[in-house]
Order: structure tokens, then sequence, then C-alpha cells
């Protein structure tokens, strides 16, 4: 089982549901950081991204919140 299914069980949502993100929105986000995202953190946004029942624990819209001051952790 992947992570996105996984997710899904966790939050009891229905595995045909999805609630992403467009593809058009994740690249106006990948533009804005002059960037793509991981992999990884790209599938759930566009699978689950805009799901609230999910997000909003962290009480947030992840689309809505990014900047990039340029520096890179390591």
């Amino acid at each position: 089982m992947d992570y996105i299914n996984k997710i899904k069980k966790l939050f009891a949502l229905k595995q045909e549901i999805t609630n992403g993100f467009s593809e058009t929105e994740v690249q106006k986000i990948e533009n804005k950081l002059n960037r793509s995202l991981p992999k990884t953190l790209r599938n759930y946004y566009l699978n689950l991204g805009a799901n609230e029942t999910i997000n909003y624990c962290y009480n947030t819209n992840p689309m809505h919140q990014f900047t990039y001051s340029g520096a890179m952790g390591g």
C-alpha cells in the first residue's frame, strides 16, 4: 500500500476520492519557487493537497503559504 492509500485509510477516506490541487496550481507554485517540488510532495498535493479534512490539522492551505528564501537546508 502506497502512502496516499495509507493516509486515506488513516483519515477514513474512500479510496476512489481524490481531492488534490490541479496540475496547473502545482505548476504555478513550482514557477513561483523557480524549482520543482520533490516528487513525493508533488504527488501528495496532486492527490490530497486540497482535502481540508487532512490538511485542516495543520491549519493552513499549503498552496497559499509558499515562500522561498533561497536558502537550502542540509
